[in-house]
């Protein structure tokens, strides 16, 4: 999580953040911590147990579009609705000592659930399915391991007393790693890095690819050490912070992302 408050209650941005300072996170309120690592870049982080997708993700620029949208004024949180249930997000979870020993895993983060009662199946690759229980969904965030290479992800075989708007979300169908090009993840989070939507001059992503892709890296991108995860393989990149315009056709061509 990019952004959390103070007790001004004021937006601190993390990388601004004093450790040792209290901060709260602007969706639950609950106490978050400013984190700072190797392979990602500082942010904030709640206790184990706390927090949600919707936390991760805030901004306070689209909280302020759904104000005005919704005509909400209260925590900051850009959900559509307090009642509505996202969903499922493709994700990679990084570990490792440190830059140059770390391993990399493709997961799937399910969707909070507000009732305790049924159970579904999400398929992590063809034939092997594994049993989720909502009562753990009430507890905390799940997210399944799942096989890289797999074209589309989503859960199955849901239990009648699952709540009929959990199952519409829960069950859609997310696509997996781009075979034909650089899926990016951002690095802010932790654990789990989600998908990015764009690059940012001056700043590190993290790019997962295919093993059989041939990359000519250019010289301005500072490229970390490779780790591999069967055959698809994921580095942390850095972006020169001044923009060029030949890298950035090279970035969208193989990215199909924009750097800003």
């Amino acid at each position: 999580m990019d952004y959390a408050k103070n007790r001004q209650d004021q937006i601190v941005l993390a990388k601004s953040a004093t450790r040792g300072l209290r901060y709260y996170c602007p969706v639950c309120g609950a106490p978050v911590s400013v984190k700072r690592g190797f392979l990602y870049k500082a942010h904030f982080a709640h206790a184990k147990g706390s927090g949600s997708a919707d936390c991760d993700l805030y901004h306070p620029g689209l909280a302020i579009q759904t104000r005005r949208a919704t005509g909400h004024t209260g925590t900051g949180s850009f959900e559509k609705r307090a009642d509505e249930y996202r969903a499922p997000i493709l994700c990679i979870v990084v570990s490792g000592e440190s830059i140059e020993n770390f391993f990399w895993s493709l997961r799937v983060w399910l969707p909070r659930s507000r009732t305790k009662k049924g159970r579904f199946k999400f398929e992590r690759e063809p034939g092997r399915l594994k049993e989720v229980a909502l009562a753990q969904l009430i507890l905390e965030d799940v997210l399944v391991g799942v096989k890289p290479g797999i074209p589309k992800y989503r859960a199955t075989f849901f239990s009648g007393d699952v709540d009929p708007e959990y199952k519409a979300a829960a069950e859609k169908t997310i696509d997996g790693l781009a075979e034909d090009k650089i899926t990016v993840f951002s690095t802010a989070g932790h654990p789990a890095k989600l998908m990015a939507d764009s690059l940012v001059w001056g700043g590190t992503s993290l790019f997962v690819w295919d093993s059989s892709l041939n990359l000519d890296w250019p010289n301005d991108l500072s490229v970390g050490v490779i780790s591999e995860n069967q055959k698809w393989l994921c580095t942390a990149v850095t972006l020169p912070s001044i923009a060029c315009a030949e890298l950035e056709d090279w970035i969208f061509n193989h990215t199909g992302l924009r750097s800003i």
